[in-house]
This record gives structure tokens, sequence and C-alpha cells, in this order.
């Protein structure tokens, strides 16, 4: 999960996870597939790599996060697929 800063979401005083990981991928392009079905069905997606955004590459493993709030809905995508 994700932490968002306090200065940032009413949480008072706590932090709280935005997003929540769904999937890891093994490379940018796939990621870039599961991102692009997910926005199709109107579902925000953050792709990250795994090594961070300084040493990006796109062969390297992407992990895939989704809204919390949103979570229940991405899992029922994937599992009509």
């Amino acid at each position: 999960m994700l932490p968002v800063p306090c200065s940032l979401c009413p949480c008072g005083g706590r932090t709280r996870a935005v997003w929540v990981k769904l999937m890891d991928t093994k490379n940018a392009y796939m990621a870039e597939l599961w991102k692009e079905l997910l926005n199709g069905e109107a579902l925000s997606v953050r792709v990250v790599p795994a090594s961070g955004w300084a040493n990006a590459s796109d062969l390297e493993p992407h992990a895939i996060y989704v809204p919390w709030g949103k979570l229940h809905v991405a899992q029922e995508i994937l599992r009509k697929i």
C-alpha cells in the first residue's frame, strides 16, 4: 500500500493507504496492457517499476496499484477475464 502524507488527506493525524497493489507484471509492456484494460473499465491505475523511477527499465518487473476503495472492482474484472 502506498501511504499518503497527512497534509494531503483528512485522516485526523494518521496516514492511510490510498493505493493498494493489485499485481506484479514481468515488464513495462505487460503493465501497460493491464493498465489499458483496467482504464477501459473506468479504474484509475498506477504502474510503478520495481527499482523505482530513478533506475526504471522497460524489462524489469512493474507493480500495478489501484485505489483502495476499488480493489474489489479490479479483482472482479480480473476474475471475469
